[in-house]
């Protein structure tokens, strides 16, 4: 059932955030149309929809993320990290013991059902200029893992393979029947540690961008095509570190007028994040690494995009 459920669910996206490409494809061509008859154009929707506006929207949005390599800097120089993630059938999380793990780290993002970005801008009744707030979160899917939160850990090893085992204490040796102090158990032994631990709990963006639309105007057309292109600055929060980060968007849509001052509209987009470079993630240290350099400052490297649908309303004031 759950597989049927994610079926539908892959299918609903699709269609939804194809809609506005879909739709505003249909309105350029009859749009063409019109402007190719002899007959003269009405452009009388048009001094109704100029003037200051609001809308809000609804939208649903698809990660197309990339997989995530890692850096860091020793002697002056960058060295490759190789991730490891936990197996899927540990029954408690142990973080410290390299057995733990598998090689490889590949996390599957959830698509975002729960978007909502609202937008204020004047229209001169063809171009539009607007500022664009939005709220994204892409979180970890939960796959096949067991127990509790292990699908959001991931290991970091300075070497191809992964080593480092808890502290175990050596059996003391057999009791000897000479007078002598009872035997005592040696100090803890340690399997050499050459790696670090993150905690993956997803990919959220504030976003503000400045989008400039045009609307293409048919007529008497309730129906108006438009396209918008969009630059800003998005607040990431991913593997516990905020940064800011340069976005652009670019949008095409179709809305239609319920009336002269309201339309609701019905947009596909897309998301372009072209910085996929994360400093000053947070790590955990197990255990002091045994070889230099004992501290790491990892460079996470991540393609952040993504694409969505959205349908809204707009309101000229």
């Amino acid at each position: 059932m759950a597989f049927l459920y994610n079926l539908f669910m892959d299918n609903v996206m699709v269609k939804f955030s194809c809609l506005g490409f879909a739709l505003s494809l249909v309105t350029l061509v009859m749009a063409h149309n019109a402007f190719s008859s002899p007959l003269p154009v009405d452009f009388s929707n048009e001094s109704e929809m100029v003037g200051f506006y609001t809308s809000g929207q609804y939208s649903i949005e698809v990660p197309k993320f990339s997989a995530i390599s890692a850096k860091y800097k020793h002697e002056k120089q960058d060295k490759e990290l190789t991730l490891f993630s936990l197996k899927e059938e540990n029954t408690e999380l142990k973080l410290n013991d390299k057995d733990q793990f598998k090689k490889g780290y590949n996390p599957v993002y959830n698509r975002n059902y729960t978007g909502f970005s609202g937008a204020i801008g004047y229209s001169g009744g063809g171009l539009r200029i607007e500022l664009e707030g939005a709220f994204t979160k892409f979180d970890v899917d939960k796959q096949k893992y067991k127990f509790q939160d292990n699908y959001r850990y991931f290991a970091l090893s300075k070497d191809e393979e992964i080593s480092g085992q808890p502290d175990k204490p050596t059996p003391a040796p057999e009791p000897q029947p000479a007078p002598a102090p009872a035997p005592q158990p040696s100090p803890k032994t340690t399997t050499g540690y050459n790696y670090v631990t993150a905690k993956n709990e997803g990919l959220s963006i504030i976003s503000l961008t400045l989008n400039a639309c045009y609307d293409v105007i048919i007529g008497n057309s309730q129906l108006i095509p438009s396209v918008c292109i969009g630059i800003g600055q998005g607040i990431t929060n991913f593997l516990g570190v905020i940064n800011i980060k340069t976005i652009y968007k670019a949008k095409v849509g179709v809305g239609f007028l319920l009336s002269p001052k309201t339309i609701i509209f019905v947009n596909g987009y897309y998301v372009k994040v072209p910085n996929d470079s994360f400093k000053n993630v947070s790590i955990q240290y197990q255990h002091e690494l045994e070889k230099d350099p004992k501290h790491i400052e990892p460079i996470i490297f991540f393609n952040s995009d993504y694409y969505g649908g959205e349908v809204g309303l707009r309101f000229i004031l």
